[in-house]
């Protein structure tokens, strides 16, 4: 019998079963996956960040990845994030607006999948 898929995540920290989170894909059709960095404190994303960087020797981009895990962490609460600077916000506002611009226009008939 096949197995019901799982979503697991589990932090490398000492507290990681506070972050531990387990989501049955198979019964539960309705389910949303929550933002995996959801729920982890500021200073600890942060570590995490300096850790991974100092890891993989990307010490010389390390303010760009902080501000990549605070976005990815709270996407819809960027215009509050301290570390991204107007330049930054601005260039998130355009990339959202024009994804949703291209979200709502209709695919030419070229490039629809089938027709009716």
């Amino acid at each position: 019998m096949r197995q019901p898929a799982q979503f697991s995540l589990a932090m490398s920290s000492e507290k990681a079963s506070d972050y531990e989170r387990k989501i049955d894909l198979a019964n539960n059709v309705q389910a949303r996956i929550q933002n995996p960095l959801h729920g982890i404190p500021r200073d600890t994303l942060l570590n995490q960040v300096e850790d991974f960087a100092r890891e993989k020797d990307l010490l010389d981009v390390l303010d760009i990845l902080k501000k990549g895990a605070l976005l990815a962490q709270s996407p819809k609460d960027f215009e509050n994030i301290p570390e991204l600077d107007e330049k930054d916000k601005e260039v998130i506002r355009r990339e959202t607006t024009r994804i949703l611009l291209s979200l709502s226009s209709p695919l030419p008939s070229s490039r629809r999948p089938f027709s009716l």
